[in-house]
């Protein structure tokens, strides 16, 4: 998560998605600090199942400069994560 926002931290509009891996909700709060939003902000809100690390909100969607709403989290066969989806909307 450092690293990320070092290369992006001058950048106006960022979104970052992707499973994060963070055990603990609580890692997020790097992309908080940074200011970043977070679109999942419901730890009890599971994004993947099964597995070594189940039941955990690994993957999130981190935004800057641009308004996300409509935030879902589909439950999906197709991995042991879940699809997440949102709309963004450009300011």
């Amino acid at each position: 998560i450092l690293e990320v926002l070092e290369i992006f931290e001058d950048k106006e509009r960022v979104i970052f998605l992707g499973d994060w891996n963070c055990i603990q909700f609580k890692q997020y709060e790097l992309l908080a600090d940074a200011g970043y939003t977070l679109a999942n902000t419901d730890p009890d809100l599971y994004t993947k199942t099964g597995g070594a690390i189940e039941n955990k909100s690994l993957d999130n969607i981190a935004y800057k400069g641009v308004t996300i709403s409509n935030f879902t989290c589909e439950i999906t066969d197709l991995s042991d994560h879940f699809g997440l989806r949102c709309t963004v909307s450009v300011d």
